[in-house]
């Protein structure tokens, strides 16, 4: 469906053909980012939204092409809806496309690349307590979303009620002294969404099983994955599992397939690249080797190469990017 509305219209936050001055309303929810215009149209955006009660919704109409990358996202889940035009997306290396047919969901701790033509968008920001609790409640994961969360159907009967609701709250909250904007309409508007989002999501849950309340040995699955958080820049390996756990291998290595889908070395793994983008970016005069060496990768090029896969570039161009934001 191609739609041009201009939602949230009594919540205006920008009209502008200043890229500047849209980059600084852009770092309220992005600190470190870049924006480049595609082709020689010159820039004209409008930027509509709300936020409150841990929840907020924008509408975004940008008549330029634009090239935008921005650091992992803290704290904060992201739904873009494109009603019209559409944006590729790249999220922690893993590809997808906003379009009138689906939505991308980003989240904590991924990083973005946007390619956007002309497109008029809704932007859902859930509540992120709200909805990690939601998920989990409905057994599913709140970690590595690009592998299976990346993409929301809105052909499929709830992810067409989600895209309907979106578009229904930002029609109605155009409305001068909407009763919507209050703060208790608003707050059982974000645990609609809530919900919303997680029946969404369901339609792609991963086969293996929620961790939580899940036992292996002497301590939780999900104790265990925060020790192996707090200690990812020690040596780290079935044997520190084993001696944590008090069971075989084997248990361990089923456990992991189990709750996480993948082996305890790729798990750790993974856990040891998120922490090394984090060190780049919060570091970016340290050394790649060093940071390498801190996280165990004795080869570089293994590092390198393993950090690619996961991130869909190398750790010498994150750290460009780094260096450019700090400049």
């Amino acid at each position: 469906m191609q739609e041009t509305r201009p939602y949230l219209s009594n919540h205006r936050m920008l009209h502008t053909s200043d890229l500047s001055e849209s980059r600084a309303v852009t770092s309220r929810m992005w600190e470190h980012h870049r924006v480049t215009v595609r082709g020689t149209d010159p820039f004209e955006t409008t930027i509509n939204g709300i936020a409150k009660c841990g929840m907020g919704i924008s509408y975004v109409d940008c008549l330029t092409p634009l090239l935008m990358e921005f650091e992992p996202v803290q704290n904060n889940y992201y739904l873009q809806i494109a009603l019209q035009g559409a944006v590729e997306h790249s999220v922690n290396g893993r590809r997808a496309s906003a379009n009138s047919d689906t939505g991308v969901l980003f989240g904590p701790g991924q990083a973005l690349r946007m390619d956007a033509t002309a497109v008029h968008m809704l932007l859902l920001s859930p509540d992120s307590t709200a909805l990690s609790l939601a998920m989990k409640t409905r057994g599913l994961p709140t970690t590595s979303l690009e592998d299976w969360a990346l993409t929301i159907d809105f052909k499929s009967p709830e992810g067409h009620a989600l895209a309907h609701q979106c578009r229904w709250a930002a029609q109605e909250l155009s409305n001068p002294g909407s009763t919507l904007a209050e703060e208790q309409a608003f707050s059982h508007l974000r645990a609609m969404f809530s919900s919303l989002v997680v029946d969404a999501l369901a339609n792609n849950a991963p086969s293996w099983k929620s961790s939580e309340g899940a036992w292996l040995g002497g301590c939780t699955i999900d104790d265990l994955t925060e020790w192996l958080r707090a200690n990812i820049r020690s040596p780290l390996g079935m044997a520190e599992l084993t001696a944590r756990t008090g069971v075989s291998s084997r248990a361990v290595q089923k456990a992991f397939q189990r709750y996480f889908g993948c082996s305890p070395t790729r798990f750790i793994t993974n856990l040891r690249l998120e922490d090394a983008r984090r060190q780049i970016f919060a570091h970016p005069d340290r050394s790649l080797s060093e940071v390498a060496i801190s996280l165990g990768f004795l080869h570089y090029g293994r590092f390198a190469s393993g950090y690619f896969n996961r991130y869909g570039e190398l750790p010498s161009q994150t750290m460009a990017q780094s260096r450019k934001h700090d400049s």
